[in-house]
């Protein structure tokens, strides 16, 4: 079996990594204020926070489906699952870059991982009268009731990464690799061996990927699996704690070990512990796309991702969906807009890296 290669030490993955989550943070703290954009966000940590709002700048060179100055400006609420997660960060920021081109306002609170949460941010939007939702990466089903209300007061929902439409949701964009993931890891131990799965069962694309892998797995009666549930946030402490218990029952030359992320986010505490144990046995498979997974994947400490174009796939989509959903009214007819992904692996890094250079820094 091919073992990771460990050509990036842990000490400098781990500096990379403080560094990353210094800027994810920083974004996180600029999303929750008033700035330039246009745009602002807030945090739900009750169900009575709602969120601010200011004019997004009109565009000199809006599209051809931009309104006119004499149509009335329109806001869009966006209900995100957790604003540190960095993919979520780039489908509001195709939000906010295309509200400017509709001319929208745009308003964003972070739910924190919580259903209850996101539906009070939903019921919120209703009540200040916006003119569209997005949210992401929930399931539908958990959200019905911020949807069923929207619905009641014509109000189009768009369901970033849910895996399916509910009742009264204008479209789904489902970003969900799983049986890819899944089959990827099981020829990485040859179809025989032990995975360690990290799940976050409140995320849409987590709980879809779970289950294909899963399924694949089963399939396969030469690999064993287990899994373990991670926080939102402190995905990547609970990542390392759990590597590194997993590593002292399954050493080194004694089968052969992957271990496995619905998301990337888990992963880099799992690298953590890999190289504090100086184990270069273990292939780790990510999900996502996050720029510490490519830089990683680059690095050798990571045998594979999945990456997916939110920004432009997840946010510059949906916002059109949401446009034209707006502008047809009752005649609207819901639509699946899957979100494309590809494999990054030691074969295609570098042109991934040239393609999208703003993730490789």
């Amino acid at each position: 079996m091919t073992t990771r290669d460990m050509r990036g030490s842990g000490s400098t993955l781990l500096r990379r990594r403080a560094t990353a989550i210094a800027l994810t943070l920083g974004s996180a703290l600029i999303l929750a204020a008033c700035s330039s954009s246009g745009t602002t966000s807030s945090d739900a940590s009750s169900s009575e926070a709602a969120p601010a709002s200011s004019e997004a700048p009109a565009s000199s060179a809006a599209p051809a489906d931009s309104p006119s100055a004499a149509e009335e400006a329109k806001t869009i609420g966006v209900v995100l699952n957790n604003a540190a997660d960095s993919n979520q960060a780039d489908i509001l920021r195709g939000y906010e870059d295309a509200g400017k081109e509709y001319g929208w306002t745009v308003l964003s609170v972070d739910t924190q991982g919580d259903p209850a949460k996101a539906n009070a941010a939903i019921s919120t939007f209703v009540q200040q009268g916006v003119d569209g939702i997005a949210a992401m990466v929930y399931q539908g089903n958990v959200l019905q009731s911020g949807i069923d209300a929207a619905k009641a007061a014509g109000i189009p929902v768009i369901l970033n990464g849910a895996n399916e439409l509910v009742d009264g949701a204008a479209a789904a964009i489902p970003v969900a690799a799983g049986t890819e993931q899944g089959q990827i890891t099981v020829d990485g131990i040859e179809g025989n061996g032990s995975v360690l799965m990290f799940h976050y069962p409140p995320g849409a694309p987590c709980i879809a990927e779970f289950e294909q892998s899963t399924a694949v797995f089963d399939a396969n009666p030469g690999v064993t699996y287990e899994s373990h549930d991670v926080p939102a946030p402190g995905w990547e402490v609970e990542g390392q704690k759990a590597t590194a218990t997993w590593l002292q029952t399954h050493p080194a030359g004694e089968g052969n070990l992957a271990i496995w992320g619905c998301w990337d986010g888990p992963l880099f505490g799992a690298i953590a512990a890999l190289n504090a144990a100086n184990r270069d046995d273990v292939l780790v498979y990510g999900n996502g796309g996050e720029p510490l997974a490519l830089t990683a994947v680059r690095d050798g400490t990571m045998t594979a991702t999945i990456l997916y174009d939110q920004y432009t796939g997840g946010g510059i989509a949906g916002a059109k969906l949401l446009n034209d959903a707006i502008a047809a009214g009752p005649s609207w007819t819901p639509v699946v807009q899957p979100n494309p992904s590809q494999l990054v692996d030691a074969s295609n890094i570098e042109a991934i890296c040239t393609e999208f250079p703003d993730r490789c820094k």
